[in-house]
């Protein structure tokens, strides 16, 4: 946020990058859950039919992506899809953690001496 203080009467042009960039990205998992749930809505048109059936395409090519991967086997367009949904859930779950105030354990290395 302290970037979008220090651009935001700098140019324009650079209001609109860090927006487009920060803002946007932050709130891509909601703007998709938004747009399937109008979708379900509204299916009595026939452009939000053809929308659905693209994004449950895409969830599946997602889906695919990620047993692919787990199988050793990669498909480039798959693990881009696959990791595309995968940022989006983390983000999900990471803010759900943040709204409900709940604690997730932090990562505590070990250290390279352990004793035999």
């Amino acid at each position: 946020m302290n970037e979008i203080r220090r651009v935001s009467f700098s140019s324009p042009l650079a209001l609109i990058h860090v927006v487009s960039r920060r803002l946007l990205r932050w709130w891509t998992p909601f703007f998709l859950i938004a747009a399937f749930g109008s979708n379900l809505f509204l299916l009595d048109i026939a452009l939000y039919q053809a929308t659905l059936l693209l994004q449950l395409l895409f969830y599946c090519a997602a889906l695919i992506g990620a047993l692919l991967n787990g199988l050793g086997r990669k498909n480039v367009i798959l693990s881009l899809a696959s990791a595309f949904c995968l940022a989006n859930i983390a983000f999900l779950v990471s803010s759900f953690n943040l709204v409900t105030a709940r604690k997730v354990p932090k990562y505590v290395p070990t250290s390279r001496h352990e004793e035999r």
